[in-house]
């Protein structure tokens, strides 16, 4: 059954997670470029992230795997560092 509360609970936890993974390991001159891309919104909205519906964390991630992926192409350091998540993700889930 469909349970949008904890869709967005879901979603919650795994921008958390990413962007507390990505703000340990990209480096600095990076970070801030990925968090603005990734969320798809300004700071402010991101800050409110709790109000958001399922639908816009799902946006937010899908923003944030596009970025990476580019981040990916053109760093091979951060290729390993998408690599090195894709591994924790699957066991933190």
């Amino acid at each position: 059954m469909f349970n949008p509360t904890a869709e967005v609970a879901e979603g919650k936890v795994a921008v958390e997670w990413l962007m507390t993974r990505l703000a340990e390991r990209l480096p600095q001159a990076r970070k801030m470029d990925f968090i603005i891309s990734a969320m798809g919104y300004d700071s402010t909205e991101a800050a409110r992230l709790s109000g958001v519906s399922g639908a816009r964390v799902r946006e937010s991630l899908a923003y944030a795997g596009v970025e990476l992926r580019q981040m990916a192409e053109e760093d091979p350091s951060i290729a390993e560092i998408v690599r090195e998540l894709g591994r924790e993700r699957a066991e933190f889930w």
